[in-house]
């Protein structure tokens, strides 16, 4: 049997005038779409290449002592076709091309990682000294209605925002 796949791919052209605006931009992006676009390597030329962190093959670095995540891995041993093509103009100005489409997954929250705004903001409030449970409640009562990987925040998460900042300084 010959089977033919098909995939229509949406392109956007997007023009900011910053670095940090792309930063800024590429971070509200991937809140809205529940997904997350990794560099896999530095720049060619003019360009720099964000990939969806689904793509890719998953390698255990164990030896089977300890079992799986029950949600599984994130790496879909395939490549997904969602990306950011950035070129940085002469003149400063940043061009990014996005390929919408994501292909073999779902875009879900689980597979998710928490923003780094996010973390420096929860950070902020354990070195004010506000309490784990405290923190927890108001990200949850500042929902609304939208729902983004934030909200699904737990103890552990910031603990292990704690551990990371303490080992910053």
């Amino acid at each position: 049997m010959l089977y033919v796949f098909m995939c229509v791919c949406v392109c956007v052209c997007v023009c900011v005038y910053t670095c940090t605006e792309f930063k800024l931009w590429k971070e509200d992006y991937e809140k809205k779409c529940n997904c997350w676009y990794v560099q896999s390597s530095g720049k060619k030329g003019s360009s720099l290449y964000f990939y969806c962190n689904r793509s890719g093959n998953f390698e255990s670095r164990g030896i089977g002592k300890r079992h799986l995540k029950s949600q599984g891995t994130s790496k879909l041993n395939a490549y997904c076709t969602a990306a950011l093509i950035v070129n940085t103009n002469k003149d400063g100005s940043v061009n990014v091309t996005v390929h919408k489409t994501h292909y073999g997954h779902q875009t879900s929250m689980c597979h998710l990682r928490i923003s780094e705004t996010e973390r420096l903001a929860v950070a902020a409030k354990l070195a004010n000294g506000v309490d784990i449970q405290h923190i927890l409640d108001e990200i949850r009562d500042n929902m609304g209605d939208s729902y983004h990987r934030i909200h699904l925040l737990t103890r552990k998460d910031i603990t292990n925002i704690k551990m990371a900042f303490c080992s910053r300084k």
